[in-house]
């Protein structure tokens, strides 16, 4: 087995599947059990803290519990980046194209930091290529196709676009809550159903920031000894 970065916490069964995410989450159970085919790259789009990010070390752990003999390789766009500038100044890059178009998965997030980045985007573009004759898989993630004026190249996105897009919504309240619930546990937090729900109607946006907001509020409750109720959370977090 070769696998490159995967977070083992990060699984299917770790994502919660709500209105805003369903579809995205169903594509990508399909890359993972080879259902899409070679000829289909997966793009998951959204914005931060959606679980782009999650859904892309999903697949990748997924297909290791289904082929643990499964080549796969998970870069961020970053890494990417970095180890092909490596390659070049080492003058090695048969030796870094070979490791990437060998895989029988590739996994690369928040591409849109390869915007402006002509020789990055046609490496990718050609690894995308070669990938797909060779009848592998490819996933990526995407927050914007612009980064400070900067676009994707025209090329990359045509073949991006040839495949399965999906959008991540930012999360709805049904979604939160049941989040808040999973989280408060772990955090071994005791949150009446009262609090639990004015918790998850105000605290909106990405799931990140529901998380922090229960940090925020276990760090508290460490200190003291009053109940948590609304009015506390209110105050604490001066959410309205």
């Amino acid at each position: 087995m070769k696998s490159t970065g995967l977070n083992p916490m990060q699984t299917f069964n770790a994502f919660l599947c709500g209105a805003g995410n369903s579809f995205a989450c169903s594509a990508a159970r399909d890359v993972a059990a080879g259902v899409l085919g070679s000829c289909h790259p997966l793009l998951i789009y959204g914005g931060v803290g959606v679980g782009k990010t999650h859904l892309l070390h999903a697949v990748g752990n997924e297909r290791i519990r289904i082929n643990p003999l499964a080549l796969i390789l998970n870069f961020s766009s970053e890494q990417f980046m970095n180890e092909m500038i490596q390659a070049l100044r080492g003058n090695k890059m048969d030796r870094f194209r070979n490791s990437i178009r060998t895989v029988d998965l590739l996994l690369v997030d928040d591409i849109q930091f390869m915007a402006g980045k002509e020789a990055t985007q046609e490496e990718f573009f050609n690894s995308i290529e070669a990938l797909q004759r060779a009848g592998r898989q490819v996933v990526a993630t995407c927050r914007t196709m612009r980064d400070r004026g900067a676009v994707i190249d025209e090329a990359l996105l045509s073949r991006l676009c040839g495949g399965v897009i999906v959008r991540i919504e930012a999360p709805d309240q049904e979604t939160r809550l049941l989040f808040l619930r999973k989280k408060a546990i772990e955090h071994g937090l005791d949150l009446s159903e009262e609090v639990a729900l004015h918790f998850a109607t105000v605290t909106t946006g990405d799931l990140r920031r529901v998380e922090g907001n229960l940090v925020t509020l276990k760090a508290f409750a460490a200190g003291s000894q009053l109940e948590i109720t609304v009015d506390l959370l209110r105050s604490l977090l001066r959410l309205e």
